[in-house]
């Protein structure tokens, strides 16, 4: 994360002169991933903010962003070191979730069923005694 769009410029500048982006990473951001040379480790798609996640689909292995990228938490150059597939679950290791997801989706049905149909009397207080 760079504090300026002049510093992600000058941060891609170095990178189109062929300075290492571990080095630039180290010297220039001003993010928590900093002293790891800008490191974020794995993620995949939907993971980060929409701008950030839209400019690592638009890269291919190796390539960086050359235009800064602007999120809620500053200016970005991002690159993108190495791929990996996303690793798909089989039913019996998805199950779980599911079934959790879908006992939540049927209960806040059930829940938004029972306020709409539900009649409701106000008594006050001096009533009751």
């Amino acid at each position: 994360m760079l504090k300026s769009e002049d510093a992600a410029k000058t941060v891609i500048e170095k990178l189109d002169d062929g300075d290492d982006f571990v080095d630039l990473a180290k010297e220039f951001s001003k993010g928590p991933s900093a002293q790891g040379g800008g490191d974020l480790g794995w993620f995949g798609p939907g993971r980060m903010v929409p701008q950030f996640d839209n400019a690592v689909r638009g890269l291919s292995v190796g390539s960086y962003t050359h235009r800064p990228v602007q999120t809620q938490f500053g200016w970005h150059v991002i690159q993108v070191q190495e791929r990996r597939p996303l690793p798909v679950k089989t039913l019996d290791e998805a199950r779980p979730g599911l079934v959790n997801n879908l006992s939540a989706e049927l209960g806040q049905r059930l829940m938004e069923q029972l306020r709409t149909d539900a009649e409701i009397e106000k008594t006050s207080f001096k009533d009751l005694k």
